[in-house]
């Protein structure tokens, strides 16, 4: 007889894929978002420039693991993405 763990059971069950398990994307649209850093630092001159995940909503800070290195993103100023719901990675980088 095959013995299947839990999760085992629920991958098979569920596919790798499933979408009730996966995370829907945030609506980022409301955030100015910016190509290249400078455009951002020179639309928010006092502010810091953040590199946002435009699907899951959390920016990271130069010099992260995940700074312009997710599938979607742009760069964006920190004040504004805090005050539009965003925020920041849990690592705090």
């Amino acid at each position: 007889m095959l013995k299947l763990s839990i999760a085992a059971f629920l991958a098979l069950l569920l596919g790798p894929l499933s979408p009730a398990l996966a995370s829907p994307p945030v609506d980022t649209s409301a955030v100015p978002q910016f190509k290249t850093e400078q455009a951002a630092q020179r639309h928010c001159p006092g502010d810091t420039v953040v590199w946002l995940n435009t699907y899951s909503g959390i920016w990271h800070y130069k010099g992260a693991k995940y700074w312009m290195n997710t599938k979607y993103g742009a760069f964006v100023c920190e004040g504004e993405a805090r005050a539009k719901g965003m925020r920041s990675s849990r690592d705090g980088s």
